[in-house]
Order: structure tokens, then C-alpha cells, then sequence
């Protein structure tokens, strides 16, 4: 599943399901799994958001894995 978090930038969600997987414009904030591996998981959840407002502070908390509240209690292993 992927959770389109553009509020959390300031932007309006849009879940534009026309973008393809190889689209450039919007850059993971946050991925959970079933598995370990995402290669081996059969549920994944992923954030995302508009590549467009990717800030330094945005890029820091991306790292230290506190720019979204994806909740992933339901896909955890």
C-alpha cells in the first residue's frame, strides 16, 4: 500500500494513481514489511511525498525515521 503523506509538507494528498512505479517526483519518507526483506515480504506499506518539497530538515528526519507517523503495527513481523 502507499500512503501519499504530502499534508505533512503542506501539500493536498492526491493519490494520483496515474504515476508509475519509475516516477521521479515522489521519493520514499517511510517503508514498513512484513519481512525483513522486501524482497520476501507479501505486505508492505510505503510513505511518500512530493520530491518537489524535500527540504534539508525533511532529508534529516527521513534518516532519523521521525518525518511520518506511518503505522506499521498491522504489517510488522
Amino acid at each position: 500500500m502507499v500512503q501519499d503523506q504530502s499534508p505533512i509538507v503542506g501539500m493536498k494528498a492526491s493519490y494520483d494513481s496515474t504515476l508509475d512505479e519509475e516516477s521521479n517526483q515522489w521519493i520514499v519518507a517511510a517503508i514498513c514489511s512484513n519481512n525483513r526483506t522486501i524482497d520476501d515480504a507479501t505486505n508492505v506499506e510505503v510513505a511518500v511525498i512530493p520530491r518537489k518539497k524535500v527540504t534539508p530538515e525533511i532529508t534529516k528526519k527521513i534518516r532519523a525515521s521521525t518525518f511520518t507517523k506511518l503505522d506499521c503495527k498491522d504489517v510488522w513481523i
